[in-house]
């Protein structure tokens, strides 16, 4: 018997904290990773948020080309569209999981389903990031669980942020070591300069990171260009 569930998300409006915007997510646990929403992406929604409310953050968003990477079931990517006003959003995924988020864009957006783009993007494939094009913005959650792939992640948002982009990535230990973790962030140091946003209080990025982040063990990581 198929598991499979629907979450519904209320976001208060940017603009209007009185007015507020619904995501329906289509959950399929049986096909696996990308079949549900986690913790990371829960506190990235979180994120997004405030980028969309505070005048200092809002320029990460409005207006760019947004990167749902690895997207699962694409909350990320409909929650920026709802709340960044950005020009373009792009959600990727593997080719097995593409049908899901299409369905769950079109559950959210109907004829109005083009506004965002989605595609199948696997680490490494470049050719596939250079039809993605440069993001100003990447937002990633839970990516990282398998150390064999970590070379071809890198690669990936490598290829894919834009000179001044900005990644951010939530993060949150299941069956990696502490090894395997330094190994994954001392390969992201090659092409960025990486933080790990809830360590770093004085970081205007800090701000960035929610509450709900130390209540459920995620971790908010930003990666910039050096």
């Amino acid at each position: 018997m198929s598991h499979a569930t629907y979450r519904w998300f209320t976001l208060k409006d940017a603009q209007n904290e009185d007015d507020a915007k619904h995501i329906a997510i289509h959950e399929v646990w049986e096909e696996g990773i990308h079949g549900k929403v986690w913790d990371s992406a829960l506190v990235m929604v979180h994120v997004i948020q405030t980028m969309a409310r505070d005048n200092h953050f809002l320029p990460y968003i409005q207006g760019k080309h947004v990167v749902d990477l690895s997207a699962g079931t694409g909350l990320l990517g409909l929650c920026a569209l709802h709340q960044g006003r950005p020009e373009k959003v792009t959600v990727t995924e593997l080719d097995e999981a593409v049908p899901l988020i299409k369905s769950n864009v079109a559950l959210n957006l109907g004829r109005y389903a083009s506004r965002i783009q989605v595609m199948a993007l696997s680490w490494g494939d470049k050719a596939a990031a250079a039809a993605c094009g440069p993001a100003d913005l990447i937002l990633a959650s839970d990516v990282l669980y398998e150390s064999e792939f970590f070379e071809v992640l890198v690669q990936s948002l490598a290829d894919l942020c834009s000179e001044k982009g900005r990644i951010y990535i939530g993060y949150k230990r299941r069956g990696l070591s502490i090894d395997d973790e330094t190994r994954f962030w001392t390969l992201c140091e090659q092409h960025f300069a990486v933080t790990l946003l809830n360590d770093h209080p004085d970081d205007p990025d800090h701000r960035l990171v929610p509450e709900l982040a130390s209540q459920v063990g995620v971790k908010l990581y930003r990666l910039l260009r050096p």
